[in-house]
């Protein structure tokens, strides 16, 4: 779709995305519970951008889960098969500073965490996996391309997070 630019720099290693049409696919990551999340600077407010996708592009069915920002409030989709259960942070982010955002599925409720802060939550019904790709810094078919930079992303098998909590640096590898 387009290219990704690497960015280095003292802090970290990063991809810088234009908000135009830069995007990373990766394999679809099948999981009933999870938690989703990553480390993004944004330098753009669009109405809708997709830093972490496995929607479908077609909208259609109601699948998958997605981490993003909506005219800069962070928010996590996580549909239910036939509507889109969405949980959105009160504020939006600051431009030009590093947030962390973390989307978690226990299950049962779903949660938005912002820069460790658990901002709201949505009970769904139940959650739908599908076989779309995961998509980093945007959701092809949308108009909803990220702009800023992405320092990493974890797609976890467990709800990682049920209170606030102090976001690392690094995400560690384990088993889930």
């Amino acid at each position: 779709v387009g290219e990704a630019m690497v960015t280095i720099s003292p802090q970290c290693v990063s991809l810088k995305f234009d908000g135009v049409n830069d995007i990373v696919n990766a394999m679809h990551i099948h999981t009933m519970t999870w938690t989703v999340e990553a480390w993004f600077y944004p330098t753009k407010m669009g109405a809708e951008q997709a830093i972490v996708s496995q929607i479908n592009d077609t909208m259609e069915e109601f699948k998958n889960f997605e981490l993003g920002t909506l005219n800069g409030r962070p928010y996590i989709f996580g549909p239910n098969g036939v509507a889109w259960n969405m949980a959105v942070a009160a504020d939006p982010v600051s431009l030009n500073q590093w947030h962390h955002i973390a989307g978690i599925y226990d299950g049962m409720v779903l949660r938005l965490a912002v820069d460790g802060v658990i901002e709201a939550q949505v009970i769904p019904t139940v959650f739908v996996n599908g076989t779309i790709p995961l998509h980093i810094g945007g959701r092809p078919g949308d108009p909803y391309w990220f702009g800023g930079e992405i320092f990493e992303v974890r797609v976890s098998s467990t709800p990682r997070y049920e209170d606030d909590f102090m976001p690392e640096i690094g995400f560690a590898l384990d088993a889930e």
